[in-house]
C-alpha cells in the first residue's frame, strides 16, 4: 500500500486555486484596459470647446459722474508755463482736445455715450465666428473650465472700443477673452431710423471640457 504525504496530497486542489487566481487577475485587467480605452475614445469624440453664452445682460455699467467744479473766482489769468501766461479757459479747451486725442469719441469713459443695446431696433451682430474648438491649450491640460462675461462697447463702426470683464474666471480665460474681443468686429446697432448706434452689452463664454 502507497502512503502519500498531506501536501502531495492537496496539490491538485491548490493548483486548480492558481489557476482561478491568475484567470480572475486577467480579467480585472481587461476590464480596466476596456474602461481606460472607452475613456480615450470619449475625449477624442468630444473635445473641449467654448460655448457663448447668449443670454446677454443689456444693461450699462452704473457711471459715477461727478458734479461740475464751479469755476474760479478769480485769477482768470494763470501761470501756464515759465514766462507766459495763459488763460484758464484756454488751459481747460486744450485738455479736452487732448482727452479727445487720446480717446476719439465717442469715448467709453464718457457717460452717456453709450446706449444699452437693449435699446436697439436692431442689435449688434458678431462677424467674426468663434471657433467652439478654440479651447486655451493651458487650460485644457490642466483640467481648467469657467465662466467669463465681458462687458463690450461697440461704436457706430463695428468697432470695439473697449472690453471690460464683469465676471472673472481663471486668468488664461480672461486673457482668451479680452484677446478675443478686442480684434473681433460686429455689425454695429441700429435704431428706429435705421442709423448705427454706439452700445454697451455683455456677452458670455462658457469654457468647458465636456467630460
Amino acid at each position: 500500500m502507497t502512503m502519500r504525504s498531506p501536501a502531495y496530497a492537496n496539490a491538485p486542489a491548490g493548483q486548480a486555486w492558481a489557476r482561478g487566481f491568475a484567470a480572475s487577475l486577467g480579467a480585472h485587467a481587461a476590464a480596466l484596459l476596456l474602461i481606460a480605452l472607452l475613456a480615450w475614445l470619449k475625449q477624442r469624440a468630444a473635445p473641449p470647446v467654448v460655448e457663448l453664452d447668449m443670454a446677454r445682460t443689456l444693461a450699462p455699467p452704473v457711471l459715477s459722474v461727478a458734479p461740475p467744479k464751479a469755476p474760479p473766482a478769480h485769477r482768470e489769468w494763470v501761470q501756464a508755463k515759465k514766462g507766459s501766461l495763459a488763460k484758464a479757459q484756454d488751459l481747460t479747451e486744450s485738455a479736452e482736445a487732448e482727452a479727445q486725442a487720446s480717446c476719439p469719441p465717442p469715448c467709453p469713459e464718457t457717460a452717456g455715450a453709450y446706449a444699452p443695446a437693449g435699446l436697439a431696433i436692431t442689435p449688434p451682430s458678431m462677424l467674426d465666428a468663434i471657433d467652439p474648438e478654440d479651447y486655451p491649450r493651458a487650460a485644457a491640460r490642466q483640467g481648467l473650465q469657467g465662466k467669463v462675461v465681458a462687458e463690450l462697447y461697440i461704436d457706430t463702426e463695428g468697432r470695439v472700443r473697449e472690453v471690460r470683464l464683469a465676471q472673472r474666471g481663471e486668468e488664461v480665460f480672461n486673457q482668451w477673452v479680452l484677446d478675443k474681443m478686442r480684434a473681433c468686429r460686429f455689425r454695429p446697432a441700429r435704431d428706429a431710423q435705421g442709423q448705427p448706434m454706439s452700445v454697451v452689452f455683455r456677452q458670455g463664454f462658457n469654457f468647458l471640457l465636456n467630460n
